[in-house]
Formats: structure tokens, sequence, C-alpha cells
């Protein structure tokens, strides 16, 4: 019995010791693929902030290389890209767990195979870093239904990662700076905002102090609306984007039109409302679609849609926005009839016909045709 139990606390010690030693602490740690080499640094800055950072010659970024918690793309977390160094500041509510090999561009894409089990540790040459920044500004800029973008500014500069933004309590994520100004994303249309902006250092550490902005997010209204393939309207490729139009008929109905929103040809249209199908033009033909398709009977303006497309570049394939919900408040009106649309995510402008006035839409912004603003 004794033997028993001893060998039972040796074999549990055993494997104890095997989980522990597959963690790896990466500081400069060499890896090689081929005739290529890089040196990996992972680091924790501090709770829920971590750095990984790329070392090597003719560095240019990654190639696809994602970590959970998220499904994050480590392209977004870039901060600092030269051909020596590439550092990724990662804002993660639990330590990042590779799940894709580590693809370097040097400048071809390189595998340094699988990255796992890392402890995120410090690596010990740094000096410690214990004054935070200060945030010197943040400026409202423009707003989507879903999103807006503020100037901001703090210092040191050269050592500013992120900018944390805040929802009076709630966390609405770390946002990287690009040209000096952040994009919040997540945002609820129609909504008035009163963010509070900090500044978060590559060390980790957080501003003490912080800046408001305040601004109210655009009506979502599906008149000529920018969205594309799983509802990105920016997808990379431009066939899968979209001008989607989804109008009041009556109390009971509405109509669903989309234009491509590129030099692609849409020759097919398949949309479902409430899991009635109904669908337009052919895959085979290679003409574009024409016309509406009409949803009659409807118990609710309120509604789940999805819609998919075919372009003649895709053969069997096709395009889908993925379901989303439909308000009745969102709805292209019978007043509201839009006439053009210049689909520019960062102006974010757009003409439509208003009430029988012709009125351009810029950032949130009503304007007649000479350009004066609306009241």
């Amino acid at each position: 019995m004794k033997k028993t139990l001893l060998k039972s606390l040796m074999l549990i010690v055993a494997l104890s010791c095997t989980v522990l030693a597959t963690a790896k602490t990466y500081c400069h740690e060499e890896l090689k693929s081929g005739d290529y080499s890089i040196y990996l640094s992972c680091e924790k800055l501090s709770v829920g902030n971590y750095r990984m950072t790329i070392e090597g010659e003719n560095l240019a970024g990654f190639g696809g290389t994602f970590f959970n918690p998220g499904e994050v793309d480590v392209r977004s977390t870039i901060t600092t890209n030269t051909p020596a160094k590439i550092v990724c500041t990662i804002a993660a509510e639990s330590e990042p767990q590779f799940y894709t090999p580590l693809y370097v561009m040097m400048p071809a894409e390189v595998n340094f195979g699988e990255i796992k089990d890392i402890e995120w540790g410090t690596c010990g040459d740094a000096p410690v870093d214990t004054k935070a920044p200060v945030m010197e500004s943040a400026t409202f800029v423009s707003a989507t239904h879903n999103s807006a973008v503020i100037a901001v500014s703090a210092t040191p500069a050269d050592s500013i990662a992120m900018y944390q933004v805040m929802n009076a309590d709630t966390k609405l994520g770390s946002f990287i700076p690009q040209d000096g100004q952040i994009t919040v994303t997540g945002l609820t249309n129609s909504t008035r905002y009163t963010l509070r902006i900090y500044a978060l250092k590559t060390t980790g550490l957080l501003s003490e102090n912080y800046k408001e902005v305040s601004f109210t997010t655009e009506n979502l209204t599906y008149c000529a609306f920018p969205t594309g393939h799983l509802g990105d309207a920016d997808f990379g490729n431009p066939a899968g984007r979209i001008l989607l139009t989804i109008a009041k008929k009556s109390d009971t109905s509405v109509s669903v039109s989309v234009k491509a929103n590129s030099d692609a040809v849409i020759d097919w249209l398949h949309v479902e409302i409430n899991g009635v199908v109904k669908e337009l033009g052919d895959k085979t033909a290679g003409t574009a679609v024409t016309g509406e398709l009409v949803f009659d009977g409807l118990s609710s303006l309120d509604f789940s849609c999805n819609v998919f497309w075919h372009t003649p570049d895709l053969g069997d394939g096709q395009w889908v926005t993925n379901p989303f919900d439909v308000k009745a408040s969102q709805l292209c009106s019978e007043t509201t009839t839009t006439v053009d649309v210049v689909a520019n995510s960062a102006a974010h402008t757009r003409k439509m016909v208003l009430n029988g006035q012709l009125v351009i839409l810029r950032d949130g912004i009503y304007y007649n045709a000479l350009g004066s603003q609306l009241k």
C-alpha cells in the first residue's frame, strides 16, 4: 500500500515537473528556419499588457499569425516596424497563446514554426520604467454609426504604444494610433458618448490623467449603406464590398437592393429575412442584376436579414454579410432616396435627396448643395 502511494506521489511530481518544463521564457531567443534567423522576446509589461519583439535583418512585417484570446491578427498589434526590429504591444485579458505558426516577412514569408507555452515574463536588460506618461490632448474628429475617430497626443511621444478608452467604468479597448489618431470601434448607433482617453507606454505604464471627448454616433440608415463580406465595408477584395438599401414599402413590407461598391458586377442576389428567401439573377449569367426584392406580410419591421451575392470571378462561390438585425428606425424611408454614395471610410460622405432637397452628409453633419451647413 505504502509503495503504491509513494509511486503515485512520484508520478504526480514528475508530471508537474513536465508541465512546468514545457513553459519557455523568450528573451532574445534565436529562432531559425533554413537560412533565416530572428531573435524573439516575449514580455509581460503589467497585468493585461504584453510585448513581443522580433529582431533580425530585412524585416517587413508578419504573415497571417494569430493568437488567443480573441483570435487576434498579430499585425494589428504592431507599434514599431523597422528592417531591424518589430515590436508588438498586446492588450489581452489573459496571456496570449499563438495557435498558428509564426510567419515573418523577410521580405518573403518565412515560417518559424509554432511558438507554444510561452512564459510571459521580463527580460532583465532594460531599465525599469517607473514614470507614467501624461495625456496631453484628445479631440473628436468624426463618427460613423459604430465608430469614432479621435485625435490624440501624449508625452513622451516616442514611448506611447496605445491609448486606452473608457466609457464610464467599461473599458472599450486599447487602440493603436495612426498619424496621431485612434479609431474607437464597437460603438452603438445614435448614442451620446463621453469617453475618457488614457495613454499607455510601451513599458505598460498607464497615464494617471485622462482627457474627455464627447460626441454622438450617426444613425444607421440602410440607404446605400456601405457593407461587405462578413459585414466588412472595407473587405480586402473590392468585389466583396456592396452598397445595401433596405427600404420601407409599407407597414408590413420592405424592399432590398444592392449595388457593387467597386467595379465588380453582381450577377446574383439572395436575401433571407426571417427565414424567407428571395433571389434575383443567375450565377452563370455574368450580367448585373437590376431591380429589388420585395418582402411582404412582415409582422414587424424589426427583423433579421442575411445577404448573399455573387461576382463572376468567384465561380460557384458567393459573398455573404452574415446575419444582422434591422430595426424599423434604420430603414430607408420614402422621403430619403439615395442618389450617390462616395464610399470613403475616412470621409464618410453621402449624397441623398431628403424631403425633396439634395443633401450631403459628411462626418455626421448635413450640408446643402452649395456647401452651407444645415441646421
